[in-house]
């Protein structure tokens, strides 16, 4: 008796469905590529972003600094003359007197 021999037949994938296959393939990989550009434009987007708001805070603390130390000195310094009489003075008179009588008797101290 012959013996028998079995072929074992595969089939050949079908065409059409490998292509379709690729056709996946290719528009995942696509997407997935566009998804990473996306990313990385609003990364860099957000990243200018923060860098701007850095820099801005900078400015604005520099600017207080400035403004602190300009209310500082304007309080320790006169910018316009001052006139003052001695309060002893002020006692021996009794009362305040024009402006131009306290300069001729040179009662008023210029500052």
């Amino acid at each position: 008796a012959p013996a028998e021999v079995r072929v074992l037949a595969t089939e050949a994938p079908d065409l059409e469905d490998t292509t379709v296959e690729a056709l996946l393939w290719t528009a995942a990989l696509l997407l997935a590529a566009i998804v990473v550009a996306l990313f990385s434009v609003c990364a860099r987007r957000a990243r200018a972003r923060w860098r701007a708001t850095l820099a801005a805070a900078r400015r604005q603390e520099r600017e207080d600094r400035v403004r602190v130390i300009d209310a500082a000195y304007a309080v320790t310094s006169l910018h316009y003359t001052a006139a003052f009489v001695p309060f002893p003075e002020l006692q021996r008179m009794g009362a305040l007197r024009k402006h131009e009588d306290l300069r001729d008797t040179h009662v008023l101290k210029v500052v």
